[in-house]
């Protein structure tokens, strides 16, 4: 037994911009039967914060996005994130 935890959930995230449908078509019919990877299509529609005075308090202690992809997906139309997947919980017996 590996000392390691297990982990779940796929491992790679294919993202493709909202621009390219029959790509995204494509990828998800190509990665079908691949757990590992996660294909799906950009629903960002621009930054969330409202304009105007910053909050009064932090309310995120992290910023989730660690790889910013906005360049690849206007460049290129996809993007792939390592992603780091959730330990399981241990099982007791």
């Amino acid at each position: 037994m590996s000392d390691r935890p297990e982990t779940t959930g796929p491992r790679l995230l294919f993202i493709v911009a909202r621009t390219e449908t029959k790509l995204h078509w494509y990828a998800q019919s190509s990665f079908a039967d691949t757990q590992s990877i996660q294909v799906v299509l950009d629903r960002r529609q621009g930054e969330r914060r409202r304009a105007g005075a910053p909050p009064s308090v932090e309310r995120r202690h992290s910023d989730r996005r660690q790889f910013d992809v906005n360049d690849r997906l206007q460049r290129v139309g996809w993007a792939v994130v390592h992603r780091e997947a959730a330990p399981t919980a241990p099982v007791q017996a």
